[in-house]
């Protein structure tokens, strides 16, 4: 019979590791301290004769149940257990009085983190530190709590003693109005607006589609984590290849977990037979050309209608309505944008301005692993043909990635 292979354990960086083994195995010394009173309480009941385990015995039958339980082995020392049933305190129940912060007020300083995380005010070390600070100054008196505040090492070990509920990020910079603009009332107006919409049209899931745009330039994915010297100063060049120049691809997908040809908008001033003459053309994209390489609002009308064109099969009658999701792109508020949907009973609803880094299912889900798995393809030919991304080989080496990447299950979760 095959063996099953267990899920692999998330990794715990050491120090976290060994503070949740302390915890452990202090829960598992509480555990013992309850057994072995059992043990003497039975051993002076009526059954005079009842021979109580003793500390040794606990402590093995304890850790074997433990390690039945979670496959993890942690001894136990006869020897401490001793020392509890007298009434001895560990370390760490002595080490908690002389904490700054009760446990309660910890977990109340865990939950403010949480809720400005999830608000985009997430706190680093020193703006962690000067909210514990404040706190303590008002706690104690200022002989007894320094000037200095908590220890500069404090937030770590803040961090170890939480590690379940908080983590250590890098931060993506969020301009402050958007920071500002998904309120608990624009969410609600939001989501009540789009539930009206589908009710009201009677939109079905597989006539549902979000469009936005991707920008992509020649030389490949922007950064990476590179090694380099470690007495270097400054940054850690690595040479890529190809240029700035910028091409925008225009995807578009539908809540059933499919999605349309992509639009390719490459930059320059006249159109180039090349741009489709290459190997592989699986994708079968919509061409077209820009000073720039951007979206236009002669643009955006002239997609409205391929995207009409490549959906209304899925209509089951010349009444029935469908419905776009886009951003606030000026492209997608022009009168012949609008008027050409309004004829065609394609319902077109904005996102909340500064809100598509939660809202828009492409941003959010789609993209990044897009151009994740694009930048290990333009690597290979790169490294290993010697070939350069240009407009020439764009939508061959694009092709791969994108039916890759945008498969029914990713698409489901963007909506």
């Amino acid at each position: 019979m095959a063996r099953t292979a267990k899920k692999p354990k998330p990794r715990i960086p050491a120090p976290a590791a060994t503070y949740q083994e302390v915890t452990q195995k202090e829960a598992l010394y509480n555990i013992a301290v309850k057994m072995y009173h059992e043990e003497q309480e039975l051993a002076r009941g009526p059954a005079t004769a009842y021979k109580p385990s003793g500390l040794r015995k606990i402590t093995e039958q304890v850790s074997q149940l433990h390690y039945e339980e979670t496959g993890e082995c942690i001894y136990l020392s006869f020897a401490t257990l001793g020392r509890r049933v007298k009434g001895g305190r560990s370390q760490r129940d002595m080490a908690i009085e002389k904490m700054w912060l009760s446990p309660s007020e910890e977990q109340t300083v865990v939950n403010f983190i949480l809720e400005m995380a999830g608000r985009s005010f997430s706190l680093s070390h020193r703006r962690l530190k000067e909210h514990v600070d404040s706190i303590c100054r008002s706690k104690y008196s200022e002989d007894a709590f320094p000037s200095s505040g908590v220890g500069k090492n404090w937030t770590y070990r803040f961090l170890l003693r939480h590690y379940d509920e908080l983590r250590i990020a890098c931060s993506s910079p969020l301009e402050t109005k958007r920071g500002k603009a998904v309120t608990p009332k624009a969410n609600a107006a939001w989501w009540k607006l789009l539930e009206g919409v589908l009710k009201d049209y009677d939109i079905k899931p597989h006539n549902i589609y979000g469009a936005d745009k991707c920008g992509i330039m020649n030389r490949g994915a922007e950064r990476e984590k590179v090694f380099g010297p470690r007495d270097q100063q400054g940054p850690v060049y690595q040479t890529k290849g190809g240029n700035c120049d910028n091409t925008t691809v225009l995807v578009t997908i539908c809540a059933d977990g499919s999605y349309t040809a992509p639009t390719i908008i490459f930059k320059g001033k006249a159109f180039q037979t090349s741009w489709l003459s290459q190997e592989d053309c699986v994708l079968k994209p919509n061409v077209g050309y820009q000073v720039k390489g951007w979206t236009t609002k002669e643009i955006g009308a002239a997609w409205m209608e391929i995207f009409d064109n490549e959906t209304k099969s899925k209509l089951s009658s010349p009444d029935e309505y469908w419905l776009l999701l886009v951003d606030g792109h000026n492209s997608h508020h022009m009168v012949k944008f609008l008027k050409y949907t309004r004829d065609h009973n394609i319902i077109v609803i904005c996102y909340i301005p500064h809100s598509t880094h939660v809202y828009q299912g492409l941003d959010v889900v789609i993209f990044a692993p897009l151009k994740t798995r694009l930048g290990q393809v333009w690597d290979f030919y790169l490294f290993e043909k010697g070939i350069e991304m240009s407009q020439k080989n764009f939508i061959e080496i694009l092709s791969g990635p994108f039916t890759e990447t945008l498969t029914p299950d990713l698409i489901k979760t963007a909506f």
